[in-house]
């Protein structure tokens, strides 16, 4: 059957093919080797691939531009080599090598980092960067250049004089002319640069389509939400940013409601986040009289007798607490464990292995001494999986079973209660894209808890999970490495059809 061709495609097929008829046919036909992360490939950098020898006489940027020519050292990114100034090289750290006086691609790039495979390291500094910041930011370049030079200026902060009076450079930022705080009474009687809310975007590009909760609010008021026009500012029946934020600070309104939040951290307008979102989403509002709190028994498999891990039963402390001269900090848990005869490496030497930041410590779901769960586990073993692997459904159909179900946030509200989340913050606890880093703010438990919960009212008849959640995690997937994907100890379709 023929197949019809258009132009876009045939491009596409060109510019796929052609760097491999071109590699195929040059003396260069073998692929580069990525000798970073690896712990090998030492001939890629070092004469006869013995350090510390460099080739190309040592110099960083022949080296490194052997194979990053047309991705880095532009000067787009950062020009190198580069001479530096009296100036700069005095507020750049000492430790940081220059080259003849000039940067090179060592100055920001420490490779000792990456001569070794080391998985964590390379997830948090994957550019193995100099100094305490390991992402590549304007918090790393101000190692070098003067922050005052290069940052913006807020206009939110310092609105006010020593006399506290508003400071026109300030106001004009936003404004056309420098508003009368005393007689101005709401938002139409002051004149903007422009359009609502490109102002705000101006600086915060992108909020307008995915804030808050992953999605835009820069929509018009609907009848049922009108109520909320008397409490936040509009434009135009319209929110925009200043509806949910006062971009003030405090003391420069001073007429009612105007003057609600600002100064405060994020300016939000109410006290809490979740008196915010009820001021429109009133159907959201959990009266504590309608619902008596309670807290689901999550936990299937209780504890046990306390069992113990052979070394520390049998008083064998020091065939895991060593220290030499040479070695006085403890070695990685995943050498501890598989570096001698007690656990076999086989256990993570399957075709799809577990998490590596996870099979690389063993502490993350086994105690060390005493445990009451079998294989010295920390909690139960569905507590332990849900922690990270909650199993809710993908987010659109989340969402529509959310509309279908409007006693969802009924159950949650009366659930939450008792889970230790902070009054005011149980909107904001599932609907923010910084959802993750909630969970070094509350005690893991509540992270298994919670997503146990959710999964059940929110539970899918027909998916997989659903119709076998009376059995336990390893019963399907091996917690170290399967032999098939999603760690499946036996193929897919096996499970298709368990009662």
């Amino acid at each position: 059957m023929m197949t019809k061709l258009t132009t876009a495609s045939v491009l596409w097929q060109v510019i796929f093919t052609l760097p491999a008829l071109l590699l195929a046919g040059s003396a260069f036909a073998e692929a580069p080797v990525n000798p970073h992360w690896t712990g090998k490939h030492c001939a890629e950098c070092h004469v006869d691939g013995t350090p510390p020898q460099l080739k190309y006489d040592g110099d960083p940027i022949k080296l490194c531009t052997v194979c990053h020519e047309t991705g880095h050292s532009r000067i787009d990114v950062h020009r190198v080599p580069l001479e530096v100034s009296q100036k700069m090289a005095a507020q750049m750290p000492q430790d940081w090598p220059l080259l003849d006086g000039r940067l090179s691609c060592f100055t920001c790039h420490e490779p000792k980092l990456q001569m070794y495979r080391n998985d964590p390291l390379q997830k948090h500094n994957p550019n193995f960067l100099r100094g305490k910041t390991v992402r590549l930011s304007a918090s790393f370049c101000y190692n070098c250049h003067d922050r005052n030079r290069y940052t913006r200026i807020n206009p939110h902060l310092e609105q006010l004089d020593e006399t506290g009076k508003p400071v026109p450079a300030k106001c004009v930022f936003c404004h056309k002319n420098q508003p009368n705080p005393q007689t101005a009474q709401n938002i139409n009687d002051v004149d903007f640069i422009d359009t609502l809310p490109l102002i705000c975007i101006g600086c915060h590009a992108g909020k307008d389509r995915s804030h808050p909760t992953r999605a835009s609010h820069m929509l018009e008021l609907s009848k049922d939400m009108k109520p909320a026009a008397k409490v936040l500012p509009v434009s135009q029946n319209r929110i925009f940013c200043g509806t949910c934020h006062n971009p003030h600070q405090e003391g420069v309104i001073q007429n009612g409601p105007g003057a609600a939040g600002a100064g405060t951290r994020y300016f939000i307008r109410t006290e809490t986040p979740d008196d915010l979102c009820v001021i429109c989403h009133a159907d959201k509002i959990i009266d504590p009289a309608d619902t008596a709190p309670r807290q689901p028994d999550l936990l299937r498999k209780a504890p046990g007798p306390m069992t113990a891990h052979k070394p520390w039963q049998e008083k064998k402390c020091k065939i895991c607490h060593s220290a030499t001269p040479l070695r006085r900090s403890p070695p990685p848990a995943r050498n501890l464990c598989f570096g001698s005869d007690c656990h076999q490496p086989e256990v993570i030497d399957n075709a799809f292995v577990h998490e590596p930041s996870v099979t690389n410590n063993c502490y993350f779901c086994h105690e060390s001494h005493l445990a009451q769960y079998r294989f010295l586990l920390r909690v139960n073993e569905e507590k332990l999986c849900f922690t990270c692997h909650p199993l809710l459904p993908d987010h659109k159909r989340l969402t529509d079973q959310v509309k279908k179900d409007p006693g969802v946030h009924d159950r949650f509200n009366a659930y939450a209660k008792k889970t230790g989340l902070a009054d005011g913050k149980k909107c904001t606890y599932c609907h923010s894209p910084d959802h993750r880093k909630n969970i070094r703010s509350v005690f893991p438990g509540i992270c298994s808890d919670c997503h146990i919960f959710i999964n059940n009212i929110l539970a899918d008849p027909k998916d997989i999970h659903t119709v076998n959640r009376d059995r336990v995690c390893s019963a399907c997937h091996d917690s170290h490495a399967g032999k098939y994907e999603y760690q499946l100890k036996q193929p897919f379709e096996t499970y298709k059809d368990i009662p």
